[in-house]
């Protein structure tokens, strides 16, 4: 993301105050709108899933509600065609219609026209006289059924219906003559159940109850939420029975910007469908959605607008104070940038002002105490070590003392005064490499009888730079941590590894490498870290972060060392693996007189350094 940003936006122009401003102010208002965004986004969601599952619940209800009026109806069917007086009616006539029969078929579709006055969604009540071919509606009273092809599907209709009743819909009619249906029930839902069951001789008698389709329409378009909306009844096989969309066009045709809610009736298997524009739910959201937006478009013309007046009322006095920031650092310590501005920027001036001044008064003393205090925490650095080792070594000896005879006490305690002779040899700040090894084996040599020589030492030192000369006690605290970190936890095989010559760049090498656990990869950054910073950091401020730290205490005073005396020419680095042990290598310049000759060299740019 940075790189992208430095490439659209050139260095030159992201130094622009009023550049910045206004990307502050932008930055500013992006978490706003992005919440405001995801608001609308969400909103939608909510009012998607409310008007859904409210659809869902009215719809169920509807669809139960015509169940129970099927089943309602199912059971008048059930009523009447076991009717007894009316089935001694029906046997009671044979194929002739005389006066007698006029009258019972009267009377019957008078009892049937009380049944229908029961349930208002029923329709019509039929009932059919196969003998005489009769057809006895309570809607459109006694009709003869002439056409051969009406009286075989009637026939066929009593037989195949058994004592079930039959659910006969647009869909299902085929065998059934169109005049039938053109006449009383087009696209109609019809009940069909066959009267007489339990009688083996009787004629094929059917009845038919027809639903009222207006009420039962009107019924599920209530459901509607909008006049743009549709509801469809569906049987199980898919057919639609009823619908508030006549030609089906949004049923054929169900695209993304439409929302469907479907039900289902778990008695018959028949499905309420209901299609709305999803517009029409996201109305409310998309008024609130053009308030967002103005609002977003306002505060941004604010936000620019503001970042402009600000840019004009500081371009100025800030212009004035990097136009003297720069002739300060190019030394012009007379600089004046007096303003009769009372605000910050004139108080900030002001202070410019007299801190050039303060810097004048001082540069001329300044440097000599700087020079005195590198020399002082390097005589710091270098006697710190030495109660640090001699507190281990005291804690060496009382471990021994406690597991070992008193010999190998006696040889610690002689080669701890070998060190210590050599460590104190008359003040010296340096001695040579070769001096510098004795110095470590009569370290390392009281770390073997602590750890009952489990592991071995190999010194190298090239012919070249046995008389290199070296910081005093340099390579002690990088061997301390070699043996107490690395080689403390073996028992055997244990190896210690010295090496010592010169690079082709004619730089100093020496190599210290155990074959220990190595350092873990988190702690091995975090090490390699603290030399980097201190390798870039400035003499005093990690004099003052060596005294606070006490952990690394040993690496970081020998990272510290070499910074002050060799600069930039003088590295520490350090190199593991876990399992395979740790290597720490130092180079530097083979320079005699180090101390000597930082001092010429800090003197001869001292008063640059100061000034910048």
């Amino acid at each position: 993301m940075l790189n992208v940003f430095r490439k659209w936006f050139p260095i030159r122009r992201r130094r622009h105050i009023q550049f910045r401003l206004t990307v502050t102010f932008l930055l500013i208002l992006l978490p706003l709108v992005l919440v405001s965004w995801f608001a609308i986004n969400k909103s939608k969601d909510i009012v998607y899933h409310l008007a859904v599952d409210r659809s869902k619940i009215a719809m169920s209800q509807a669809l139960s509600n015509l169940d129970m009026t099927l089943q309602s109806m199912g059971e008048i069917t059930s009523l009447v065609a076991t009717d007894e007086q009316l089935l001694d009616i029906l046997n009671k006539h044979k194929a002739s219609i005389t006066p007698e029969a006029i009258v019972d078929f009267a009377a019957m579709i008078k009892e049937l026209s009380i049944v229908q006055s029961i349930n208002p969604m029923v329709e019509d009540i039929a009932m059919y006289h196969s003998p005489s071919h009769m057809l006895l509606s309570t809607k459109y009273g006694g009709e003869p059924v002439t056409s051969a092809d009406e009286q075989e599907w009637l026939s066929r209709m009593s037989r195949v219906s058994g004592a079930d009743m039959m659910i006969i819909s647009a869909h299902n009619r085929e065998g059934m003559a169109q005049s039938l249906f053109s006449k009383r029930y087009k696209d109609g839902i019809v009940l069909l159940r066959t009267m007489d069951l339990y009688n083996a001789d009787r004629s094929p008698y059917v009845l038919l109850m027809s639903l009222n389709m207006r009420k039962l329409q009107a019924e599920i378009s209530s459901l509607l939420p909008s006049s743009n909306a549709a509801i469809y009844l569906q049987d199980e096989e898919g057919s639609v029975l009823l619908s508030s969309d006549p030609k089906e066009s949004m049923l054929a045709d169900i695209g993304e910007d439409a929302v469907r809610v479907t039900v289902q009736s778990e008695n018959r298997g028949w499905n309420l469908t209901m299609i709305q524009p999803k517009q029409e739910l996201f109305t409310e959201t998309n008024v609130l959605k053009y308030y967002i937006n103005a609002i977003i478009i306002i505060s941004v013309l604010l936000a620019l607008g503001i970042s402009w007046v600000i840019y004009q009322s500081i371009a100025s006095p800030i212009k004035r104070l990097v136009a003297g920031m720069k002739r300060l650092q190019s030394g012009d310590l007379d600089i004046k940038l007096s303003d009769p501005r009372q605000d910050e920027f004139g108080y900030l001036m002001r202070t410019f002002d007299q801190m050039a001044a303060t810097q004048k008064n001082l540069i001329e003393n300044i440097y000599e105490k700087e020079l005195q205090i590198v020399s002082t925490e390097l005589h710091v650095l270098q006697t710190q070590i030495q109660p640090h080792f001699l507190y281990n070594t005291l804690d060496s000896i009382y471990w021994t003392a406690l597991n070992y005879d008193a010999e190998e006490i006696s040889e610690m305690v002689l080669h701890l005064s070998k060190f210590f002779r050599l460590s104190l040899q008359k003040g010296a700040e340096e001695y040579t490499i070769e001096e510098s090894i004795a110095h470590l084996e009569s370290y390392i040599r009281i770390q073997q009888i602590r750890f009952m020589d489990s592991f071995d030492v190999e010194v190298y030192i090239q012919d070249e730079v046995r008389s290199i000369p070296i910081l005093k006690l340099l390579l002690q605290p990088i061997v301390e941590n070699a043996i107490l970190h690395g080689l403390e936890g073996k028992q055997e095989n244990g190896l210690l590894r010295i090496d010592c010559r010169l690079l082709d760049s004619d730089d100093v090498c020496i190599s210290i490498e155990d074959n220990g656990p190595g350092v873990p990869k988190d702690r091995l950054m975090q090490v390699k870290s603290r030399l980097e910073t201190i390798r870039t950091g400035r003499l005093k401020e990690w004099s003052m972060r060596a005294e606070d730290r006490k952990d690394m205490y040993g690496i970081q005073n020998v990272a510290s060392r070499l910074k002050l005396v060799y600069g930039a020419d003088g590295k520490l680095s350090i190199d593991s693996k876990e399992g395979h042990g740790t290597k720490v290598q130092l180079v530097f310049p083979p320079h005699s007189n180090h101390v000597e000759s930082i001092n010429r060299d800090k003197s001869a740019s001292g008063m640059k350094e100061v000034a910048q």
